[in-house]
């Protein structure tokens, strides 16, 4: 099983579009996906395709409601 785990992306778009790139069996954003929530949707539009193999942890940045919010919008 390969387990492809990142944080602190901080809204990077093309850093999360090379990480998601990457073929695993399951993904792990381990917080900060964003910084202070700003974008969060839009970051959680490219983590879309992944969705059925995606985990996602609050950081600093987002709340739990954040990331649960995303997660029912998104997949």
């Amino acid at each position: 099983m390969q387990l492809l785990v990142f944080s602190d992306i901080h809204n990077d778009k093309k850093a999360l579009e090379k990480l998601l790139a990457v073929d695993a069996d399951m993904y792990v954003c381990a917080g900060d996906l964003v910084t202070w929530a700003r974008g969060l949707d839009e970051m959680a539009e490219l983590l879309k395709p992944r969705a059925d193999k995606m985990y996602m942890l609050p950081g600093n940045h987002e709340s739990e409601s954040d990331i649960a919010r995303v997660c029912d919008k998104f997949g």
